[in-house]
């Protein structure tokens, strides 16, 4: 199996906190035993935990629910033929330890027939050399289709996880730049994790004799829990406080910016004064740092708390942008419609989801990715016409 880990491991009660920790227990216990584990706890629900798994390949996936509480009995499924084994928790590592082995692929026939025509003959030498060669060829092609499918699958998951996780899956704007909060209506809808209403516009920051312009996006403190992507280096971000700025931890490493150091924000509101209409600025603090994983995110963003941006830029109880947070991104169509049924008699109200924000960008991936696939199926191409060749020469 080309899949990097051995079983997945998929907690379907997280709120649970007794079930989330026997899937804990089981997860270092398995790990313990040589396995190689994938443990899913995130907040999705059941589906989408079960396709995460399909598509990374994992060939066995070990279900915690009730039974795991009340009858210390997990499911093990398996994902080549979908059978599902009730199996206790104090064997399961025997269980994997007696499954979980090298196993031989063909059965004995096909085997036989296949060393038939590789194992060579007295006279035919050379057609059996070929057929060698056209054996590995066929090996080396299909293994480095399936690598590089697995790769590049994997590749656009975490990409898509990454911009989901800085941005909200759906985006509610108006033709306005600033509008009255209405983030409220969209409570009802039950696939909402969180709403966060905010600002975001383009400002200038300026420190240790360097300026540079980023994007300052507003943040508001009890969101802050949502997010995956974390403070580094000691920062503060889980505690901010309203005066603090966070920068991204490239952006901060190429200022050479240090926590507790001061920094003055250039917005694109502008001042009267003498010398004519100037841009307004602040000195802030900066709070600390964030790491999404995302050069482009870490390098060009920053956080300021939502109501001294609107401070800034003089609109109290004003925003530009409320990005929606959904448990899981496979209902992010649904809720769009839901979102829009809402707005739709609301005056210059509009949503986009984020398949259409970053819809360039995927496009790229997905033609990127059937370009490759064409180019190395014609390695199999090639090397199975070899296979084929000697078979004709082989049949007298």
């Amino acid at each position: 199996s080309v899949a990097p880990y051995d079983i997945g491991l998929i907690n379907l009660k997280y709120k649970d906190n007794k079930i989330s920790s026997i899937s804990e227990d089981i997860y270092q216990k398995l790990l313990k035993s040589g396995f190689e584990v994938l443990y899913d706890d995130k907040h999705d629900n059941p589906g989408v935990k079960f396709s995460r798994m399909d598509l990374i390949g994992i060939p066995y996936q070990v279900i915690v629910g009730n039974k795991a509480l009340s009858d210390s009995i997990i499911e093990v499924k398996d994902r080549k033929s979908g059978d599902l084994t009730e199996v206790k928790i104090e064997n399961l590592t025997s269980f994997f330890k007696k499954w979980l082995i090298i196993i031989v692929p063909f059965n004995s026939f096909e085997r036989f027939i296949a060393f038939r025509y590789i194992k060579p003959l007295r006279s035919e030498g050379l057609l059996s050399i070929i057929s060698w060669f056209s054996f590995f060829g066929i090996c080396i092609g299909v293994a480095t289709l399936i690598i590089t499918m697995s790769v590049m699958n994997g590749f656009r998951y975490e990409l898509e996880n990454r911009i989901i996780g800085f941005n909200g899956h759906i985006y509610v704007n108006n033709y306005e730049k600033y509008f009255k909060d209405i983030s409220k209506d969209f409570e009802a809808i039950e696939e909402i994790k969180f709403i966060d209403s905010n600002i975001s516009d383009q400002v200038l920051i300026s420190a240790n004799s360097e300026t540079r312009g980023i994007i300052l996006k507003s943040f508001n403190p009890d969101n802050i829990s949502h997010y995956e992507f974390k403070g580094k280096n000691n920062s503060n971000f889980t505690q901010p406080l309203l005066n603090e700025i966070f920068l991204g931890s490239k952006l901060a490493e190429r200022l050479g910016i240090e926590i507790g150091s001061q920094i003055k924000l250039y917005t694109s509101k502008s001042i009267n004064s003498p010398f004519g209409q100037l841009p307004k600025s602040r000195l802030v603090r900066v709070g600390g740092y964030f790491d999404t994983g995302m050069s482009e995110y870490d390098s060009n963003y920053a956080f300021l708390n939502l109501k001294e941006m609107q401070k800034i830029y003089g609109v109290e109880n004003q925003i530009s942008a409320i990005e929606i947070h959904l448990m899981s991104s496979q209902d992010t169509e649904k809720v769009n419609n839901q979102v829009r049924e809402i707005i739709k008699d609301k005056e210059l109200f509009y949503s986009r989801d984020w398949k259409q924000v970053n819809a360039s960008f995927f496009e790229v991936l997905s033609t990127e990715r059937t370009v490759m696939f064409i180019i190395l199926s014609l390695i199999i191409i090639v090397a199975a016409f070899n296979v084929i060749t000697c078979l004709f020469i082989l049949v007298k």
